[in-house]
This record gives C-alpha cells, sequence and structure tokens, in this order.
C-alpha cells in the first residue's frame, strides 16, 4: 500500500518537472562558461575533477543496483536543490535582493552531485543531454503547451530516452 504524505505545496501549473530543471541547470552553466568564460574545461574534465573530491569512504551499502553513490548524488541534488528554491523564496516572498551569487553557487553544487550520478551511471553529460532533449522533441514537437504537458505520451518518450 502506497501513502501520500500531504504537505500542503501544489507545484503551479506548467512547473518544470526536475530532472528537466536540473538538464537545464547544467546546460546552461557549461554554456555560459564556455561562452563568456571561453573555459577549456569540457563536461568529462568536470566529472573528473568533481570526483577527485568524492569521498571514497560511505557509511551504507548498496541495495539492490542503487549504489552509495547513487544515493549520495540523489540526497545531495534534492538537498542543493533545496537550497536554490530557498534563494528564490527569499526574493519572492521576504522582498530580497535576489542573490546571483548564491545561485551560482548552488548551480555549482547541484552540478557537483551531477556530476558524480552522471559518472555511477557510465555515462556522461552530452549523453544526457542528447537523449533529454531528444524526449522534450518527442512531447513537444513544436513548442511547449499546457495540453502537450498534461497528456505525455510516455511510451514514445521512454522509446527515445533508450535509443
Amino acid at each position: 500500500v502506497q501513502k501520500t504524505i500531504k504537505c500542503g505545496f501544489r507545484p503551479p501549473d506548467g512547473w518544470i518537472y526536475i530532472p528537466v530543471f536540473i538538464t537545464f541547470i547544467y546546460t546552461v552553466i557549461y554554456m555560459y562558461n564556455k561562452l563568456l568564460y571561453h573555459s577549456s574545461m569540457k563536461p568529462s574534465k568536470y566529472i573528473q575533477q568533481a570526483k577527485r573530491t568524492e569521498t571514497e569512504k560511505y557509511r551504507f551499502k548498496k541495495t539492490g543496483n542503487v549504489t552509495p553513490r547513487i544515493e549520495h548524488a540523489a540526497m545531495g541534488i534534492a538537498t542543493e536543490s533545496g537550497e536554490l528554491m530557498d534563494a528564490i523564496k527569499k526574493a519572492k516572498i521576504y522582498g530580497r535582493d535576489l542573490d546571483k551569487t548564491n545561485l551560482i553557487e548552488e548551480l555549482g553544487d547541484l552540478m557537483w552531485y551531477i556530476a558524480i550520478l552522471t559518472d555511477d551511471l557510465g555515462t556522461s553529460f552530452e549523453e544526457v543531454w542528447d537523449k533529454n532533449i531528444k524526449k522534450l522533441k518527442a512531447r513537444y514537437p513544436e513548442k511547449y503547451t499546457d495540453e502537450k504537458a498534461h497528456n505525455r505520451n510516455l511510451p514514445k518518450e521512454r522509446k527515445e530516452l533508450e535509443k
């Protein structure tokens, strides 16, 4: 029996799903970095540098196919996403200035966890980006519409992801 926890939060209509949001975040950061800073860091180099700072001692074991790295990355992505939303909340709800330096820091933290997850899954940023765009093209052949967002063809999207 699956239980639902009611927390009083309902995302607004048209809310971007978290995986799409995360893919968008690191795509934007990568493009911003390449275009404005002309960085020589490639996505594979970023993953390599992220792994350099990763712990080698996890206090929990693999559960089924879920490795400690996958679990650690998922926990970190959820935590850092919350910190990102908190910074936005402070601007929207409390009327504070949007702290862009903090947003960039939180995006960097998100990217670190995404890099660890990407590495553990044996894939690359580029492969994730390509599959995500193919899935979105299957969902929205022309442009985003609320109708297509609410009436998704999940088998068609899954087929694009499995290619």
